[in-house]
């Protein structure tokens, strides 16, 4: 059986807007790259959806319990053509940044 994962806790620092209030503390789940920066955080906003595509920059992280935000990283290569032309350029012998946890939460 898997763990179930606490979300990180992170402050909004940004001035409030429509999906976040300024001073607010929120849910946050993950930490993509966008662009080659992995600067994407995905929160739950005020209206209780997950978005992505929020700068981190925005929020402090107040507490991350189960290590979701980690820097924790990997060069990983493909090594199928299944994906050739399909997903934005992943292709067979690619070197790419990968970042997640393994079946033992590495």
């Amino acid at each position: 059986m898997s763990k179930i994962m606490k979300p990180a806790t992170v402050r909004y620092n940004g001035p409030s807007n429509e999906k976040f209030s300024h001073g607010k503390c929120y849910e946050a789940f993950f930490l993509e790259y966008w662009e080659g920066e992995r600067d994407s955080l995905h929160v739950r906003g005020n209206d209780g959806r997950v978005t992505d595509f929020n700068k981190f920059e925005d929020f402090t992280v107040i507490s991350d319990e189960d290590n979701l935000l980690n820097d924790y990283e990997a060069i990983v290569k493909c090594v199928t053509h299944a994906y050739d032309g399909e997903l934005f350029d992943l292709n067979y012998d690619s070197l790419y940044k990968a970042i997640g946890r393994d079946k033992d939460g590495m």
